[in-house]
């Protein structure tokens, strides 16, 4: 059993007292990383469900199994958009990059 206590995805703010390009950036890509990976979990589901459903149907299970191929493809693109960023330049995905702006 996984339990998940006090998960949560805060919306990108835009302004603030201590909001800068660098921390807008990072919370709209981890923003954009959780719903992408979200929008693959429930794609995932929806396929499942249609598989169940399909009651020996050829044509839907077909349908199923393309939905999942490509929650899968969507997944494996998620996690290469991260290992990508992160084998160029950690800080990009740790919120600790500097873009050279003075005061960030």
């Amino acid at each position: 059993m996984i339990k998940v206590i006090n998960a949560q995805v805060n919306f990108p703010e835009i302004g603030g007292d201590d909001q800068n390009l660098p921390g807008l950036i990072s919370e709209i890509y981890n923003f954009a990383f959780a719903i992408v990976g979200l929008a693959v979990f429930i794609q995932f589901l929806r396929a499942g469900f249609g598989w169940l459903t399909a009651a020996g149907n050829p044509g839907n299970i077909g349908d199923a199994k393309q939905k999942m191929q490509n929650a899968i493809i969507g997944a494996i693109l998620l996690a290469a958009s991260w290992l990508i960023l992160n084998v160029i330049n950690p800080d990009l995905v740790n919120n600790t990059f500097k873009f050279g702006i003075p005061g960030t």
